[in-house]
């Protein structure tokens, strides 16, 4: 989802500065769509560790968006501060490309921090009050272990409370 998002980016950034689409802009693509892609990964890994950490799913993306901001976005200012050098000096050869990756990869951070937790919150069909919110409810408040609870639990949400009320007394 973050590739196509970029795109948008270079685009938009190629229209701006009357650039033009060639090769080195088309191997910019290339490196941002790695950039990107490396994005996203780290913000679905840290909602999984989040999750594993004994939060709901919809705390957890939460908790793992708050938290990959600031290092998704430095990553971003970093790279985007040191490719302004080659836009204005790198001639004729390395302008697209670095233009291609610039916009590209300003856009699509935005992108990125904006849709993959919503993406992830829809495929997995999570919502404020979940059906693991539940378990973690009654897990923290009688204090016991929160992935005991879910193991036992299934079913709809009263039968999931019975299960986990009469696991715990």
């Amino acid at each position: 989802t973050a590739i196509p998002l970029g795109i948008i980016g270079v685009s938009f950034g190629l229209f701006i500065t009357n650039s033009y689409f060639g090769f080195m802009t088309l191997l910019g693509i290339i490196s941002l769509s790695g950039i990107v892609i490396n994005n996203a990964i780290i913000l679905l890994e840290r909602i999984k560790t989040e999750e594993e950490n004994g939060f709901s799913s919809y705390d957890a993306i939460i908790e793992a968006s708050l938290s990959r901001f600031r290092p998704i976005v430095l990553t971003t200012l970093t790279t985007v501060l040191g490719l302004v050098p080659l836009w204005y000096s790198g001639g004729v050869m390395w302008e697209p490309m670095a233009i291609s990756i610039i916009f590209g990869l300003m856009i699509s951070t935005i992108f990125t921090l904006a849709f993959v937790p919503v993406l992830y919150a829809l495929f997995f069909k999570v919502s404020k009050n979940g059906k693991d919110s539940i378990e973690f409810l009654i897990a923290t408040n009688v204090g016991h272990d929160y992935k005991t609870l879910t193991k036992i639990a299934s079913g709809g949400e009263v039968s999931r409370i019975m299960l986990a009320l009469k696991t715990i007394f």
